[in-house]
């Protein structure tokens, strides 16, 4: 198969059931997939997505980062370890995460030809999608506690440039199911489509817009950082800063949420996403 990949679930994945503002669901996978679902709530199909970093010295236990233990070199080299990291090197794409959904015809893949820290990459691959159409593929993780500050950094490549039509969202930082937050590459505001991180806080919604979108064809490090005691939400590549905004303070904090992979909303291209070291 092209790019060295592996495939883990292919063109009959699990279908998602709802998308709503405030809540969600998703199908139980096959059980040789993925762990069972479990609560969670899903983007709408709107507003591009700013990233967000927090400062270094955030409270260890303030803190919500991507990644797992399982991992076989660039998790294991962290210190101190994150609550959760995953490096996609232990052969099992799906492993330690709550549920990995993949749309129908669509794929979820691990990519040994293009990755960040070998052996492997999580690779998105989502296939075309007309007006009102859907393309998922997507993994999820849950993480028991009520923290102010959440941090989740991944590192993500794209081999196009980010498309011009729909939306595209290639993250998600829920800090309660009330409290959501998706980074979106390019949202479907009707008049300004945008990259912008947005914030859905109860029946309020707003987002922080991005000056740019990481380049193509190469690696960035995103961080996203959600701070409800200082209610700023802000985003980094590469460790730099590239955007700050004003957030909600409230709904507080429960069992933050995150999510990676690609929530496509057509009408747009097959696209070909990869994720690294979460």
């Amino acid at each position: 198969m092209p790019w060295g990949t592996r495939p883990v679930v292919g063109a009959c994945g699990v279908a998602l059931i709802a998308v709503c503002a405030h809540c969600g669901s998703e199908a139980p996978p096959p059980a040789d997939v993925a762990p069972p679902v479990d609560a969670g709530s899903e983007p709408p199909p709107t507003a591009d997505a700013a990233l967000d970093a927090g400062p270094p010295d955030a409270p260890a236990e303030a803190a919500v980062e991507a990644g797992d233990d399982a991992g076989t070199g660039f998790c294991k080299a962290l210190s101190p370890k994150p609550r959760f990291c995953d490096d996609f090197d232990d052969g099992v794409l799906a492993n330690g995460w709550d549920q990995l959904t993949v749309l129908t015809g669509s794929s979820a893949e691990l990519d040994t030809s293009v990755r960040r820290s070998a052996p492997s990459a999580f690779v998105a691959l989502t296939r075309a999608a007309g007006t009102n159409d859907a393309a998922h593929v997507h993994m999820r993780k849950a993480l028991p506690g009520t923290p102010t500050v959440a941090r989740m950094e991944m590192s993500l490549h794209m081999s196009d440039t980010a498309p011009q039509t729909g939306a595209v969202a290639v993250a998600t930082l829920d800090m309660a199911t009330n409290h959501l937050f998706t980074l979106y590459l390019r949202d479907d505001d009707p008049t300004t489509p945008a990259p912008a991180l947005v914030e859905i806080a109860g029946a309020a919604r707003s987002r922080i817009v991005l000056p740019r979108v990481p380049p193509p064809g190469t690696w960035t490090r995103v961080a996203i950082e959600i701070d409800l005691g200082a209610a700023k939400a802000r985003v980094r590549y590469d460790g730099a800063l590239v955007v700050e905004g004003d957030i909600s303070a409230t709904p507080a904090a429960l069992d933050p949420t995150f999510r990676v992979g690609v929530y496509a909303f057509g009408p747009l291209p097959a696209l070909v996403t990869r994720f690294d070291d979460v």
